[in-house]
Protein backbone atom coordinates (compact mmCIF):
# COMPACT_ATOMS: atom_id res chain seq x y z
CA UNK A 1 0.00 0.00 0.00
CA UNK A 2 3.07 2.25 -0.02
CA UNK A 3 3.41 4.26 -3.27
CA UNK A 4 5.56 2.65 -5.99
CA UNK A 5 9.14 3.87 -5.68
CA UNK A 6 10.52 6.35 -8.19
CA UNK A 7 13.85 8.23 -8.27
CA UNK A 8 12.08 11.57 -7.77
CA UNK A 9 10.77 10.53 -4.35
CA UNK A 10 12.26 11.95 -1.19
CA UNK A 11 12.24 9.39 1.64
CA UNK A 12 13.21 9.99 5.25
CA UNK A 13 13.37 7.43 8.07
CA UNK A 14 13.53 8.22 11.78
CA UNK A 15 13.47 6.10 14.93
CA UNK A 16 10.62 6.76 17.32
CA UNK A 17 11.03 9.07 20.27
CA UNK A 18 11.25 7.88 23.87
CA UNK A 19 7.99 7.28 25.72
CA UNK A 20 6.26 5.25 22.98
CA UNK A 21 4.47 2.01 23.88
CA UNK A 22 6.63 0.07 21.42
CA UNK A 23 9.66 0.84 19.28
CA UNK A 24 9.02 1.83 15.68
CA UNK A 25 10.39 3.62 12.63
CA UNK A 26 8.63 6.58 11.00
CA UNK A 27 8.94 6.80 7.23
CA UNK A 28 7.91 9.88 5.22
CA UNK A 29 7.63 9.71 1.44
CA UNK A 30 7.22 12.81 -0.72
CA UNK A 31 6.51 12.21 -4.40
CA UNK A 32 6.64 15.43 -6.46
CA UNK A 33 5.62 13.47 -9.57
CA UNK A 34 2.16 12.74 -8.15
CA UNK A 35 2.13 15.64 -5.66
CA UNK A 36 1.46 13.23 -2.79
CA UNK A 37 2.88 12.70 0.67
CA UNK A 38 2.73 9.40 2.54
CA UNK A 39 3.60 8.56 6.13
CA UNK A 40 4.18 5.09 7.56
CA UNK A 41 5.05 3.91 11.07
CA UNK A 42 6.31 0.30 11.36
CA UNK A 43 7.34 -1.68 14.43
CA UNK A 44 11.07 -2.37 14.79
CA UNK A 45 10.33 -5.98 15.66
CA UNK A 46 8.72 -7.95 12.79
CA UNK A 47 7.92 -4.75 10.84
CA UNK A 48 4.16 -4.57 11.49
CA UNK A 49 2.57 -1.46 9.95
CA UNK A 50 1.14 0.72 12.74
CA UNK A 51 -0.15 3.78 10.90
CA UNK A 52 -0.21 4.65 7.20
CA UNK A 53 -1.51 7.84 5.58
CA UNK A 54 -1.34 8.70 1.89
CA UNK A 55 -2.34 12.33 1.34
CA UNK A 56 -3.12 12.47 -2.34
CA UNK A 57 -5.76 13.98 -4.58
CA UNK A 58 -8.81 11.69 -4.73
CA UNK A 59 -11.01 11.71 -7.81
CA UNK A 60 -14.70 11.02 -8.29
CA UNK A 61 -16.02 7.92 -6.54
CA UNK A 62 -16.28 4.88 -8.83
CA UNK A 63 -16.61 2.19 -6.13
CA UNK A 64 -19.55 1.62 -3.82
CA UNK A 65 -19.02 1.49 -0.06
CA UNK A 66 -19.62 -2.29 -0.18
CA UNK A 67 -16.98 -2.79 -2.89
CA UNK A 68 -14.51 -0.71 -0.88
CA UNK A 69 -15.31 -2.73 2.27
CA UNK A 70 -14.34 -5.91 0.39
CA UNK A 71 -11.05 -4.29 -0.65
CA UNK A 72 -10.37 -3.28 2.97
CA UNK A 73 -11.11 -6.81 4.21
CA UNK A 74 -8.89 -8.32 1.47
CA UNK A 75 -6.10 -5.92 2.43
CA UNK A 76 -6.27 -7.01 6.08
CA UNK A 77 -6.22 -10.69 5.08
CA UNK A 78 -3.05 -10.06 3.06
CA UNK A 79 -1.53 -8.57 6.24
CA UNK A 80 -2.45 -11.87 8.05
CA UNK A 81 -5.34 -10.28 9.96
CA UNK A 82 -7.76 -13.07 9.09
CA UNK A 83 -10.11 -12.96 12.09
CA UNK A 84 -11.43 -9.43 11.69
CA UNK A 85 -15.10 -8.43 11.52
CA UNK A 86 -16.36 -5.20 9.93
CA UNK A 87 -18.56 -3.41 12.44
CA UNK A 88 -18.65 0.19 11.22
CA UNK A 89 -18.34 1.92 7.86
CA UNK A 90 -18.85 5.46 6.65
CA UNK A 91 -18.27 7.53 3.53
CA UNK A 92 -16.89 11.07 3.33
CA UNK A 93 -16.87 12.43 -0.21
CA UNK A 94 -14.77 9.89 -2.18
CA UNK A 95 -13.30 8.08 0.84
CA UNK A 96 -14.62 4.99 2.62
CA UNK A 97 -13.63 4.49 6.27
CA UNK A 98 -13.92 1.00 7.77
CA UNK A 99 -13.48 -0.11 11.36
CA UNK A 100 -12.76 -3.79 11.96
CA UNK A 101 -12.60 -5.63 15.29
CA UNK A 102 -10.96 -8.92 16.19
CA UNK A 103 -13.21 -12.00 16.38
CA UNK A 104 -12.26 -14.58 18.97
CA UNK A 105 -14.42 -17.71 19.05
CA UNK A 106 -17.18 -15.65 17.41
CA UNK A 107 -16.93 -12.91 20.07
CA UNK A 108 -16.15 -9.34 19.01
CA UNK A 109 -13.17 -7.90 20.91
CA UNK A 110 -13.67 -4.14 20.54
CA UNK A 111 -10.28 -3.12 21.93
CA UNK A 112 -8.51 -5.04 19.13
CA UNK A 113 -9.56 -2.74 16.31
CA UNK A 114 -8.05 -1.71 12.99
CA UNK A 115 -9.21 1.19 10.80
CA UNK A 116 -8.76 1.22 7.01
CA UNK A 117 -9.42 4.12 4.61
CA UNK A 118 -10.09 3.31 0.95
CA UNK A 119 -10.06 5.80 -1.93
CA UNK A 120 -13.32 5.27 -3.82
CA UNK A 121 -11.82 6.46 -7.11
CA UNK A 122 -9.47 3.47 -7.56
CA UNK A 123 -9.75 1.27 -4.44
CA UNK A 124 -6.30 2.10 -3.04
CA UNK A 125 -5.64 1.92 0.69
CA UNK A 126 -4.93 5.54 1.65
CA UNK A 127 -5.10 5.17 5.44
CA UNK A 128 -4.56 2.48 8.02
CA UNK A 129 -4.30 2.39 11.81
CA UNK A 130 -3.53 -0.79 13.79
CA UNK A 131 -2.16 0.93 16.89
CA UNK A 132 -5.05 -0.16 19.13
CA UNK A 133 -4.82 -3.74 17.88
CA UNK A 134 -1.06 -3.94 18.40
CA UNK A 135 -1.36 -2.51 21.92
CA UNK A 136 -4.18 -4.77 23.16
CA UNK A 137 -4.21 -8.02 21.17
CA UNK A 138 -3.17 -10.98 23.31
CA UNK A 139 -4.07 -14.55 24.13
CA UNK A 140 -7.24 -14.57 26.20
CA UNK A 141 -9.10 -17.11 28.30
CA UNK A 142 -12.76 -16.28 27.81
CA UNK A 143 -15.00 -17.49 30.62
CA UNK A 144 -18.62 -18.55 30.10
CA UNK A 145 -21.18 -15.74 30.35
CA UNK A 146 -22.81 -15.69 33.80
CA UNK A 147 -25.90 -13.83 32.49
CA UNK A 148 -27.96 -15.60 29.80
CA UNK A 149 -29.12 -13.76 26.70
CA UNK A 150 -32.72 -14.10 27.92
CA UNK A 151 -31.84 -12.49 31.27
CA UNK A 152 -30.03 -9.65 29.49
CA UNK A 153 -32.99 -9.05 27.14
CA UNK A 154 -35.27 -8.52 30.15
CA UNK A 155 -33.18 -5.45 31.11
CA UNK A 156 -33.88 -3.76 27.76
CA UNK A 157 -36.78 -1.38 27.24
CA UNK A 158 -39.64 -3.40 25.65
CA UNK A 159 -40.07 -0.65 23.01
CA UNK A 160 -36.74 -1.69 21.47
CA UNK A 161 -37.16 -4.25 18.71
CA UNK A 162 -34.10 -6.52 18.94
CA UNK A 163 -32.78 -7.63 15.53
CA UNK A 164 -29.40 -9.16 16.46
CA UNK A 165 -27.49 -10.21 19.52
CA UNK A 166 -23.96 -11.48 20.12
CA UNK A 167 -21.30 -11.69 22.80
CA UNK A 168 -18.65 -8.97 22.88
CA UNK A 169 -15.65 -7.98 24.97
CA UNK A 170 -15.36 -4.31 25.87
CA UNK A 171 -12.95 -2.40 28.09
CA UNK A 172 -14.60 -0.79 31.12
CA UNK A 173 -13.66 2.49 32.81
CA UNK A 174 -11.18 0.61 35.06
CA UNK A 175 -9.27 -0.64 31.98
CA UNK A 176 -10.53 -4.22 32.46
CA UNK A 177 -11.90 -6.37 29.67
CA UNK A 178 -15.51 -7.41 30.28
CA UNK A 179 -17.59 -10.04 28.48
CA UNK A 180 -21.08 -8.73 27.75
CA UNK A 181 -24.16 -9.20 25.58
CA UNK A 182 -24.49 -6.80 22.65
CA UNK A 183 -27.87 -6.12 21.05
CA UNK A 184 -28.67 -4.33 17.80
CA UNK A 185 -32.22 -3.09 17.57
CA UNK A 186 -34.56 -0.32 16.54
CA UNK A 187 -36.41 2.06 18.83
CA UNK A 188 -39.94 3.43 18.51
CA UNK A 189 -38.61 6.37 16.48
CA UNK A 190 -37.14 4.01 13.87
CA UNK A 191 -33.52 4.68 14.82
CA UNK A 192 -30.96 1.88 15.09
CA UNK A 193 -29.54 1.41 18.57
CA UNK A 194 -26.72 -0.68 19.98
CA UNK A 195 -27.05 -1.77 23.60
CA UNK A 196 -24.14 -3.37 25.45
Amino acid sequence: FVPTYSKEMKISVEENRKGSDFKFYSIDINDPKTDSQAHLDVTKVVGYPIIFMNNREIGEAKLSLNQAAEKAKSFLEKQNYTSMDLFESSQYDSVGIFNFVHLEDGIRVYSDSIKVKIALDDGDVIGYSAEEYLQTNKERTIEEATVTVEEAKKKINPNVKIMENRLAIITNSMGQEVLCHEFLGGDINGKDVIII
